[in-house]
């Protein structure tokens, strides 16, 4: 049982949905998991459920223990929805790292109060993640993952990418070690008095210039030469050029329906329907054809993490973006990346 002024301390639905995605994929039985800790499932539907702080630390631990693997909170950042959003202060409403650090806390204070952070810019931009004055404290798993989600951030509305300097956790060393490192790609030290990420100040005031922004123009170019390559010149196809000229900004803001293009088009859903009737062409085929033709235009480009490209065309997340292409090509992302780079 908790006590009452540890149970006021909660995460909000998204890391631990992921959580479950992430126990799903490691084949563990994630319901009987998360019914043992007394943990709601319906916080894998509904986004405005709130977990108690302790029990998800509780559940990680016991998690850690059952696969002896205490780097696989490090993979739930790939299977959280809505990234969008988190992507969106980043990168949409910041002018530079420091700018979307201190909007990024203020997005952690309200969605979870199981943690603080303190900012400090010296020689150096250090942001330091710490327990909640009552002491209650995460876990180190969640730690983990919050480190890990941050860098994942960070890199993905930046371009070039800006990565860490350093980190320092105060886990001690992991027995999947090698993981670790593999992850982060930066000096990693165990052991430590805090849990901090560095960042070298140059990168930390460099205007931002989202990853995004570099490859929305790339789609642009992109989808001029699609447009003249897949739809041909004739006046019936000018209503399929404009619904392909207009997907990219209705992407970025998720799966488009027929009725969102319809608005955006400036006529009715019926309207729409109609026109799309008489030009024999279907709206889900034409949406699934150009998110595949783009994300293997992407994934060839090797300039963006699979992420950044799920984000981009509007999956709600890594492992939905993955069952996607794998449905079309029979092939997961990673492995088309990989044969295209050995060909």
């Amino acid at each position: 049982m908790l006590k009452s002024d540890q149970a006021h301390h909660t995460l909000h639905a998204g890391p631990v949905r992921g959580m479950y995605e992430t126990l799903l994929a490691q084949g563990l039985d994630a319901e009987a998991l998360f019914n043992e800790f007394n943990i709601p499932l319906s916080v894998c539907t509904d986004p405005s459920v709130r977990v108690e702080v302790l029990k998800v630390k509780a559940l990680w631990s016991e998690v850690t223990r059952l696969t002896n693997n205490d780097a696989l909170s490090l993979k739930v950042g790939q299977h959280i929805k809505g990234g969008g959003t988190n992507l969106a202060v980043l990168g949409g409403a910041s002018d530079n790292l420091l700018d979307a650090a201190n909007n990024f806390t203020r997005f952690l204070a309200a969605a979870n109060t199981g943690l603080a952070v303190k900012l400090q810019v010296d020689d150096c931009f250090k942001a330091q993640l710490l327990p909640t004055a009552s002491g209650v404290h995460v876990g180190i798993e969640f730690m983990d993952f919050l480190m890990s989600r941050i860098t994942q951030l960070v890199a993905a509305v930046t371009y070039p990418s800006i990565k860490p300097k350093r980190i320092e956790l105060k886990r001690s060393t992991p027995i999947c070690e090698d993981a670790f490192h593999d992850f982060f790609k930066c000096p990693l030290f165990f052991n430590q008095e805090n849990d901090a990420i560095y960042f070298s100040l140059e990168d930390a005031k460099q205007p931002f210039t989202t990853r995004n922004e570099h490859l929305a123009t790339h789609m642009q170019i992109y989808l001029k030469k699609y447009i003249e390559t897949h739809v041909p010149s004739d006046t019936q196809s000018e209503l399929v050029k404009k619904i392909v000229q207009h997907l990219p900004s209705l992407l970025a803001k998720g799966k488009p329906s027929i009725s969102d293009m319809a608005s955006h088009l400036h006529m009715s859903q019926r309207t729409l329907q109609r026109k799309l009737k008489d030009s024999q062409v279907n709206f889900q085929t034409l949406l699934n054809d150009l998110r595949f033709d783009l994300a293997c235009h992407y994934l060839k480009q090797g300039e963006a993490s699979i992420d950044t490209i799920a984000q981009l065309l509007g999956f709600s997340s890594h492992s939905s973006f993955n069952r996607f292409f794998k449905g079309v090509s029979g092939h997961s992302p990673k492995d088309f990346t990989a044969k295209n780079k050995a060909g």
